[in-house]
């Protein structure tokens, strides 16, 4: 009798090594389809975070251009205004230089 129980308790061990290693078999093709499924994640997020970069970059490129045309149309005004003034002085500036050279003939 000893022996028959010695026997199946062998054969339980037996059964459980093997239910063990299919066990260990199952863990690794599961842990290798989640890491693949986790590297796809990976992936797909750094994708996404791509094109929502180029996005962003091209709005902040649009109001950058946007910026841009509104502080030259500005410049543009002053700078004219500039002019202007500038041509205004240059009137007077002829017109005073042409009165000291009449006056400085008469004084001669």
């Amino acid at each position: 009798m000893a022996m028959e129980e010695l026997q199946q308790v062998q054969e339980l061990e037996k059964q459980l090594a093997e239910q063990y290693a299919a066990a260990q078999a199952d863990a690794k093709r599961r842990i290798a389809v989640e890491q693949r499924a986790a590297a796809r994640t990976i992936e797909d997020s750094r994708r996404n975070a791509d094109v929502e970069a180029r996005q962003m970059m091209a709005a902040a490129e649009q109001r950058a251009g946007e910026e841009t045309k509104k502080i030259l149309a500005c410049s543009r005004e002053e700078c004219d205004k500039m002019l202007q003034a500038a041509r205004g002085c240059l009137e007077r500036t002829a017109q005073w230089i042409a009165e000291e050279v009449v006056n400085d003939k008469w004084q001669s």
